[in-house]
């Protein structure tokens, strides 16, 4: 049982890279199939700890270990998005101006 759930938060946790990785910053709809894999991903990962003491969780710690170093994959993924989007908010708040500029606003 245990296995299975961890495997499931595994697997949740790279279909979100995925799905991360093929996000578009031009996109400005947000994607509801990344929503409902983080949802679905932090209510496997909350069970997963509330049913099992870390006593259990022990032998499995190979499993544990992958989620963790997705999870930083995921937490990277998303500062570099973050950081692109910052920059690209950056860039068309100057195209704006300079647009305002040259049209005399």
């Amino acid at each position: 049982m245990i296995t299975e759930q961890l495997c499931n938060i595994i697997d949740l946790s790279s279909q979100l890279i995925v799905s991360l990785n093929q996000v578009e910053l031009d996109n400005s709809e947000f994607d509801p199939q990344i929503a409902s894999l983080q949802l679905a991903r932090d209510q496997a990962i909350k069970q997963l700890f509330q049913h099992h003491s870390q006593q259990q969780l022990q032998p499995y710690s190979a499993l544990l270990q992958q989620v963790v170093d997705l999870d930083s994959q995921l937490q990277q993924l998303a500062n570099d998005k973050k950081d692109m989007l910052a920059k690209s908010i950056i860039k068309q708040k100057r195209n704006t101006k300079a647009t305002n500029a040259y049209l005399g606003k």
